[in-house]
């Protein structure tokens, strides 16, 4: 895989995405979930193998 890529996953069926920047490293830029422990801009691991790739129809649109 060459990075970055976008990979979704879900929390109790409610989406999030991560930015992957580097191996099993990324930042949530979308988060649908109720997680406390996921939020917007939450830097961490993550394991990518329990990610599907975001696939081209999706977008991730970023706005201040």
């Amino acid at each position: 895989m060459e990075y970055p890529f976008l990979a979704k996953n879900h929390i109790n069926g409610k989406p999030y995405v991560v930015l992957f920047t580097e191996p099993e490293t990324g930042v949530v830029v979308v988060n649908e979930t109720d997680s406390e422990n996921i939020k917007f801009g939450t830097i961490g691991n993550f394991d990518e193998n329990s990610f599907e790739l975001l696939s081209p129809d999706e977008v991730v649109r970023l706005n201040n």
